[in-house]
């Protein structure tokens, strides 16, 4: 039904601004440089309906906010959390009260930063500890940590199996806009990144500054190592086209180079980040990863573990004697350190010998029935004859 002739509106509508592609390509990079909506709203005069059809269209992915925090599992004890495997989230909130004029923006301008583990308690108590410290190796995470503004926040997205870890992550890190998250790096899919990649197995970067090492082998192959070494360990290079650079580790092109694939995560079999020999890297998970990091440490635990018969109390007392470990843990009936236990689960060597697993169970369950039968003893010796 239309206005009666000469009505006039007592509240005139909101004038709709039409952007030129010039204007609306300023306000993604806006959007995207971490902009709040209200903050764009304002500069381009755009209602909110508006901006988020320009989203659609454009194809800008949506931003963090109070709806999607609600639907994660808060974390307030790590150690409850130790076992669990998946996707974990720190996140900051503002700190407002209910009279505070910008409380609705406030409540939906989230940042985060997202990563994932096999032991999501050991690595978010690393974060809290690395920030309470001012220690964290994210520095705009650290500085968001710093502001009294904020308050932190840690939680879980989804329990998720080691084998889909770092596919689930790489979703999640896809799923939002990079200028709601800390995170600096993000998966990125092997045919957005080809011609780069072409380009930079032919820079001399990476066919030319690079030392064969005569002390450092895996295999009986020697590693062939980086002249320049950035401050992360890895060897760094850059491709540019058109004025558009790609920055790579050298391992990576490397891999991609020999196996044809860019995959996720790539390991240093060789423990020697400085080496971009493909022979000496695989594809891998976070859990590998982190074994490789701790050198022939996992080789020598097995070695000790089968000495000992999987023995966690003669384990234990073999490492507190070279002062690595100290019994700790309450084991049925006697104290092993807890460690101990850890790396046995974290090598997976109940599953990987369950013969000597089998035995282990077997004689505390003996145990257990000697403890019972003289406990059964000393209490009817004990009894009063009537």
């Amino acid at each position: 039904m239309s206005r009666p002739r000469g009505r006039r509106d007592r509240c005139k509508r909101k004038r709709k601004v039409l952007l030129n592609a010039n204007q609306e390509r300023k306000l993604i990079q806006d959007y995207e440089d971490g902009y709040t909506t209200s903050q764009i709203e304002k500069k381009y005069g755009v209602t909110r309906s508006a901006l988020s059809a320009l989203r659609k269209r454009r194809g800008i992915k949506t931003r963090l906010n109070h709806n999607d925090i609600v639907q994660w599992r808060g974390v307030d004890d790590f150690k409850s959390v130790k076992n669990t495997s998946g996707i974990y989230v720190i996140y900051f909130i503002w700190n407002y009260d209910k009279e505070d004029p910008d409380r609705n923006h406030k409540i939906n301008d989230v940042k985060a930063y997202i990563g994932s583990s096999v032991s999501i308690g050991s690595r978010l108590m690393a974060h809290d500890n690395e920030l309470k410290n001012n220690k964290h190796f994210n520095k705009n995470l650290q500085d968001r940590y710093n502001d009294e503004e904020f308050s932190v926040k840690y939680a879980i997205i989804e329990e998720c199996t080691e084998d889909e870890i770092m596919q689930k992550e790489g979703g999640y890190l896809d799923r939002w806009d990079m200028g709601c998250l800390f995170n600096t790096w993000k998966a990125i899919k092997k045919e957005d990144i080809g011609p780069w990649l072409e380009k930079a197995i032919t820079a001399d970067a990476y066919t030319k500054n690079y030392t064969i090492s005569k002390t450092n082998f895996y295999n009986g192959t020697a590693c062939k190592e980086t002249n320049y070494v950035h401050k992360s360990g890895y060897g760094r290079m850059q491709a540019t086209i058109d004025g558009v650079t790609k920055y790579f580790t050298k391992h990576r092109v490397a891999y991609w180079c020999e196996y044809g694939e860019y995959v996720e995560l790539v390991r240093h079999l060789c423990g020697n980040p400085k080496c971009y020999n493909p022979k000496h890297l695989a594809e891998g998970n976070h859990r590998q990863n982190h074994l490789d990091r701790r050198g022939d440490f996992p080789e020598e635990f097995e070695k000790i573990w089968l000495k000992y018969q999987g023995d966690l109390y003669d384990i234990s007392k073999h490492y507190e004697k070279q002062g690595r470990w100290k019994p700790n843990q309450d084991w049925h009936g006697t104290k092993v350190s807890y460690s101990v236990y850890e790396w046995e689960k974290k090598l997976g060597l109940r599953e990987k010998y369950p013969d000597i697993a089998k035995e282990r169970l077997s004689q505390l369950r003996k145990t257990h029935a000697a403890k019972a039968h003289a406990t059964r003893k000393r209490n009817a010796a004990a009894k009063p004859v009537v």
